[in-house]
C-alpha cells in the first residue's frame, strides 16, 4: 500500500490553512514548533522526504518584516512521527493520529513513560538505522536524553539507565510489537 505524501508550503499560516484542509487542526504557532523541530531533526525524514525552511524579508511601509517559508514533502506517518516525537501535542495526540492516519484510539499502542519506554523509542527514531540495543545511551556520558520526560531512571539532568533496564524495557516493547528482535538488536516495527 503506497504511502499517502503531505505537500505543504508558505508561511507557518498558510500550511496550517492547508492542514485544515486536510481536517488537521493545528494552530500557526503550533507548525511553527512542529515543522522547526522536524527541521533540526531531519533524521525522521525517509527517503524522498524533504522539509526546507528560508527566511524571507518583506519591504513593507514601516520597514522590513521577516517571514519564515517553509516547504514540506513528507508521508503522513512520517509527519504523524515527529508530532509525537516533538512532544508537544501528548493532550491531542490521539485525535491528530486518527486525522492524519486515520487510526482509531483503541488501535494506539500505549507507552510507559515512566518505565522509560517511552524514551527508548523517541531516541531510536531519531536515529537513522531505527535500531535500539542495550548500548543505545553509550555515548550519552550519563546525560539524559529526553528531560521533558517523567521517568524513573531521571536523575535531574542525568540518566541511572543501565543495560539491563534497557534489556527489560527493550523487552517490553517487543511483547507490544514495536520492536521486532533481530540477533542482538531490535528493530523499530514499522
Amino acid at each position: 500500500m503506497e504511502s499517502e505524501m503531505l505537500a505543504l508550503s508558505g508561511t507557518a499560516e498558510t500550511v496550517s490553512l492547508q492542514l485544515k484542509f486536510l481536517d488537521i487542526e493545528m494552530s500557526g504557532a503550533e507548525v511553527v514548533s512542529l515543522l522547526d523541530y522536524i527541521h533540526s531533526h531531519k533524521s525522521v525524514l525517509g527517503e524522498g522526504e524533504v522539509i526546507l525552511r528560508r527566511v524571507m524579508c518583506a519591504v513593507l511601509t514601516k520597514g522590513r518584516k521577516k517571514e519564515v517559508h517553509y516547504r514540506v514533502n513528507m508521508k503522513a506517518e512520517t509527519f504523524a512521527a515527529a508530532i509525537w516525537l516533538s512532544g508537544k501535542f501528548e493532550e491531542r495526540l490521539e485525535e491528530l493520529f486518527y486525522s492524519i492516519l486515520y487510526i482509531p484510539p483503541e488501535r494506539i499502542i500505549s507507552l510507559d513513560e515512566f518505565r522509560g519506554e517511552v524514551c527508548v523509542v523517541r531516541q531510536c527514531m531519531l536515529k537513522n538505522k531505527k535500531i535500539a540495543n542495550r548500548d543505545m545511551f553509550a555515548d550519552n556520558r550519563n546525560l539524559c536524553v529526553n528531560e521533558q520526560l517523567d521517568c524513573k531512571f531521571k536523575d535531574g539532568d542525568k540518566c541511572a539507565c543501565k543495560k539491563a533496564d534497557l534489556d527489560n524495557i527493550l523487552w517490553q516493547l517487543q511483547m507490544k510489537h514495536v520492536f521486532k528482535r533481530k540477533n542482538t538488536y531490535f528493530e523499530l516495527n514499522f
